[in-house]
This record gives structure tokens, C-alpha cells and sequence, in this order.
């Protein structure tokens, strides 16, 4: 009697014991991938060319096309850019150039065992298919830039030559860069960041006059290169003053999801 009341204790024992082993697999399909996440990022970029900036914060065409590439590489977005200075009418409104969005693939573990070969097969298809097409999105996109910076930032932005009087109507800038980051299509964008490479001081006629307007989003980044004036323009998540355009250059590089 003892004995077969032990067998059954075991046999309920070693019972539960699977049935707990079965119902705590680890979960299946999320793993560690080693493709990166692709984000949105507008980048709009304040290039000051008036004739009180100097080089170290003025952008070459090698700045540029890492700028841009840095945006595309990470999943795409927008890059904008604001001439500061006095242009003519025609160049005042920012210069866009969009990346098209690349797609994250599906990360999945390959050693899941509630996961067919059938099922495994499926997902790395899917994947290839998403890998290849973004390959050829970045390749196209490599060639658009090329174009843009010699069509579009050399002669309008690089090759600036004032209006009249050099003249810096940089509250004019900041206005149009308002507008723009605040407009609806950038308002599910992973993140908006505004870079100005200006001494900050807005000389539009022939005497200095304080900012009266402001850059105000909250989700909004802002990084000042070689800024040396006020910063209560700007009602934004977060101001970052640099040194010179090499500090932007990295960070840009370097840019993760926010």
C-alpha cells in the first residue's frame, strides 16, 4: 500500500514538474539582433555665412555629405537647410532633402525550438528581402546626395555671396526653422534635432537688435556652434552649446534612438 502511494506522489510530482517546464520556455521570436534599429530624424541645420563666422564653423562639402549620409544611414529622415546671412528672397526658405525611411527587420531566434524550420525559413526570407531593399534604398540615396550638395548646398549655401550688405537676419532664420520643425509631417519623427553654427548675433540692418522670437517645440534638440549670445530664443527639450563644427560632425555619427 505504501509503496503504491509512493509511485503515485512521484508520478504527480514528476507530472507537475513538467508541466511547469513546458509553461516557462523562454520567449520566443525577441532576440539581441546585430542589424541596427532605424529611426526618423529631421536634421535641420542653421549655416551662418555672414561675414562675422569663420571657418571653424562653417560646413565644406565633405560636412555635408557626412551629415547627410549619417541621417540616411540610420533609418532616414529629412535634412534642412537654413541660410543665415542676407540672402536673396528666393534662398531664404531652408533647403530639404529627404532619405527615404529604411525598415527594420524581424529579430528572431534561430535556436527557438517552438519555432518550425518552416516557420525560421519564412522569417530569414522576409529579412533578406528587407536587407536587399535597403541596400539599394542607401545606394540610391548615396547618388541623391552627391546631387544635392553640388546643385543645391554649393551653389546656394557654400558659394553664399550677400544680398547687399553683409547683413546677418538670423531672427529671420530662426523664424523659417520654426516653422518648418513644427510642421505636422515631422511630428512622428523619432527625433528632431536643430543644429546652428552662428555667433548667435542678429545684426539684420546695420545695428545689433536681440532676438524677439523663439524656436519652441518641446521635442526639439538644439546644438550651438560657436554661439556666444543669449539662448532664451529657444523653448526646446534640451540646448547644447559646442566649440566647433567637429563636435556636431560626431554627434551626428553617432546618433542613437532617442
Amino acid at each position: 500500500m505504501n509503496s503504491k502511494f509512493f509511485k503515485i506522489v512521484l508520478l504527480i510530482f514528476i507530472g507537475e514538474a513538467l508541466f511547469i517546464s513546458c509553461n516557462n520556455q523562454p520567449t520566443p521570436t525577441q532576440v539581441v539582433s546585430n542589424q541596427p534599429m532605424y529611426f526618423k530624424t529631421l536634421l535641420v541645420i542653421g549655416d551662418d555665412r555672414s561675414g562675422s563666422t569663420n571657418d571653424i564653423r562653417k560646413f565644406s562639402e565633405d560636412d555635408y555629405r557626412l551629415l547627410l549620409s549619417s541621417v540616411a544611414k540610420k533609418g532616414g529622415g529629412t535634412v534642412a537647410v537654413s541660410l543665415i546671412g542676407n540672402p536673396k528672397p528666393e534662398s531664404k526658405e531652408p533647403y530639404s532633402f529627404f532619405a527615404e525611411h529604411l525598415e527594420n527587420i524581424e529579430a528572431f531566434d534561430p535556436k527557438d525550438s517552438r519555432l518550425t524550420l518552416t516557420q525560421r525559413g519564412a522569417i530569414k526570407a522576409k529579412n533578406d528581402k528587407i536587407l536587399e531593399k535597403n541596400r539599394l534604398i542607401l545606394e540610391q540615396t548615396d547618388k541623391k546626395i552627391t546631387d544635392f550638395i553640388h546643385t543645391t548646398l554649393v551653389p546656394n549655401i557654400i558659394n553664399y555671396k550677400a544680398s547687399g550688405n553683409d547683413f546677418t537676419d538670423l531672427e529671420d532664420a530662426l523664424s523659417r526653422i520654426n516653422t518648418l520643425i513644427n510642421e505636422q509631417q515631422y511630428q512622428n519623427y523619432d527625433r528632431i534635432i536643430v543644429a546652428l553654427a552662428s555667433d548667435g548675433v542678429n545684426q539684420p540692418g546695420r545695428t545689433k537688435l536681440p532676438i524677439s522670437g523663439k524656436i519652441h517645440n518641446a521635442k526639439t534638440e538644439v546644438y550651438l556652434i560657436g554661439w556666444e549670445t543669449q539662448t532664451n530664443c529657444f523653448d526646446v527639450k534640451s540646448i547644447e552649446k559646442l566649440s566647433e563644427k567637429s563636435e556636431l560632425l560626431n554627434i551626428i555619427s553617432n546618433l542613437n534612438h532617442d
